[in-house]
């Protein structure tokens, strides 16, 4: 058998391991950090616009539970669960201001100095190298 690297660079070459990180209902997670009060309810964060209650982004497993999708309305999600807290994106110039997800997205990827690359797909999810 015959190799093509050499016994030197076989000892100094590192395992390389990419690891995608998805955040499930980390919009929520976000705002239950918050507000404590949305803990163990079924709840959802829904976008800025308000037509129909707005569109929901992110749910809690409690609200899943109880029938409520993603993409779904803020008003379609009171028929199926009565009780779900709904919360409200922030805005800045009349749009989505997402600072405060950005804010800990970042903050959760920050316990992983142990890579080298941070590869962001979106705030609530990404690839560590």
């Amino acid at each position: 058998v015959t190799s093509t690297m050499s016994h030197t660079s076989k000892a100094t070459e590192r395992a390389r391991c990419v690891v995608h990180v998805d955040l499930d209902c980390f919009y929520v997670q976000v705002e239950r950090k918050m507000n404590p009060e949305l803990l163990k309810v079924p709840c959802a964060v829904v976008q800025y616009n308000k037509f129909q209650g707005g569109g929901i982004i992110a749910l809690s497993y409690e609200a899943k539970a109880r029938g409520v999708r993603r993409s779904m309305r803020g008003n379609d999600a009171r028929v199926v669960c009565p009780d779900i807290r709904l919360v409200t994106v922030p805005t800045a110039n009349e749009k989505a201001d997402l600072t405060r997800y950005r804010n800990a997205g970042s903050s959760v990827f920050e316990l992983a100095p142990f890579c080298r690359i941070w590869m962001s797909s979106n705030v609530a999810s990404g690839c560590l190298v």
